[in-house]
């Protein structure tokens, strides 16, 4: 289940891409989707993560074009594949589905 960071302390914030963070949600034990707003390059940026094993940034035009409920949604199913400690077969796939969700979300 998808919750605020830090029980929402984290909006109005500085972020990461240098801009003010509008959304950022988590998911146990360790995926987060930050959106921010008036950043340094760009207006909009989402940035992914899951701990220790990826991370994705990506500038966007505007809040909608960031489909933030897609993305959330889309990393609820990878989240299953994780952790996938030391399991080449499930690392794999992890990573053939982090790949899909780059291109998707490009």
């Amino acid at each position: 289940m998808w919750r605020q960071f830090e029980n929402g302390e984290t909006i109005g914030r500085p972020g990461f891409c240098g801009g003010v963070i509008v959304r950022d949600e988590c998911h146990a034990p360790n995926i987060r989707v930050i959106l921010e707003r008036d950043c340094d390059d760009d207006p909009w940026f989402v940035l992914c993560q899951i701990e220790g094993i990826w991370a994705y940034v990506r500038p966007v035009e505007s809040e909608e074009e960031a489909k933030f409920n897609a993305v959330l949604e889309a990393l609820t199913t990878i989240s299953k594949l994780v952790p996938c400690d030391e399991d080449d077969a499930k690392m794999g796939r992890l990573q053939r589905e982090l790949d899909q969700f780059e291109e998707r979300f490009a």
